[in-house]
């Protein structure tokens, strides 16, 4: 009997704390805590939440909930006319390395979801929709129409103070007829786009690190290292191992946008001292949540005679 219990016990629970079904066990040690509430949603059956959950940090996804299982539920979704899991599908299909065919198959269903999910308004379809329309049948005037829907649709929720949308707004880029046609340049103004950015920075950690980036304010780019931005850490890191250029006293210097070479701005120098063992803690915490290979990626100053040395263990 006990042999029986056993075996059903090693059938019900797969590998790694994982259900048969695929479903994770328990919370994963080093989850971030801002996405422990979307496991949870996510074990009682919420995809939406089980694909956040996945997204751990910027540039890496984890497979908490298989990929295999999201497929599943969402296939459910679209069966039933759900636009925002035609878009999330489409994000979602299993792409093979090693079969073109498939691959091509996949690339006109991708269409076919980004295009059915716009047709039922869903705002975050139709940027992708505009995109497609433009590069694929060149199609200007179209193109243009659904942009400029998606952009009115996200703009309308931002200014009620939707948090989603206002973060959207901040990733609405322009297509290539908004940015070469002097007709329609003025609906993507840079200044409107840094204003929805400094906006979703208050509650939206890759907005506040772009946005600090940008801006040379070292106190966003903090605020995202804090709430688990393995980018930010990096920055901060680099601040401490090279000097900051936060506002302080003295003489004002010019400092280059990292995220546009082209621009320069004024910046007066730190109050903050540099501190060798200070910027190897951000970058090992960065390390921890990533891996090295990552992290060294975006820092090019390695190899330099003023890198710094990592500290020893004690």
């Amino acid at each position: 009997m006990q042999l029986l219990v056993a075996m059903l016990l090693s059938v019900s629970l797969g590998l790694n704390g994982q259900e048969a079904s695929g479903m994770p066990k328990e919370i994963p040690a080093k989850m971030p805590i801002r996405l422990r509430s979307d496991f949870e949603r996510g074990k009682e059956g919420d995809v939406f939440a089980m694909i956040r959950a996945n997204k751990w940090h910027d540039g890496v996804e984890t497979e908490v909930f298989p990929k295999a299982l999201i497929r599943e539920k969402l296939e459910v979704l679209v069966k039933q006319g759900n636009a925002k899991a035609m878009i999330m599908l489409a994000d979602n299909l299993p792409w093979d390395q090693e079969n073109q065919e498939k691959n091509k198959a996949l690339k006109e269903r991708r269409r076919k979801l980004v295009e059915q999910a716009a047709w039922l308004d869903e705002p975050s379809a139709m940027g992708v929709y505009a995109d497609s329309l433009w590069r694929l049948d060149k199609n200007k005037e179209e193109a243009i129409k659904w942009w400029v829907k998606g952009k009115r649709m996200f703009e309308d929720r931002a200014k009620q103070g939707d948090p989603e949308a206002i973060v959207a707004m901040a990733n609405y880029g322009p297509i290539p007829p908004i940015e070469d046609d002097p007709a329609h340049r003025s609906l993507f103004s840079g200044k409107e786009w840094m204003e929805w950015l400094r906006k979703a920075a208050e509650f939206d950690r890759d907005s506040a690190c772009r946005y600090g980036m940008r801006t040379h304010e070292v106190h966003w780019i903090e605020k995202a290292a804090n709430d688990g931005d393995w980018v930010a850490m990096v920055e901060m890191g680099r601040f401490y191992a090279f000097g900051f250029p936060s506002v302080g006293g003295g003489k004002t210097t010019a400092v280059t946008d990292r995220t546009d070479p082209s621009r320069s701005i004024p910046q007066p120098p730190s109050t903050r001292k540099t501190d060798p063992v200070k910027a190897w803690e951000w970058w090992e915490k960065a390390e921890e949540l990533v891996g090295w290979d990552l992290v060294q990626e975006r820092l090019p100053e390695i190899g330099s005679a003023n890198f710094p040395k990592r500290p020893e263990k004690r």
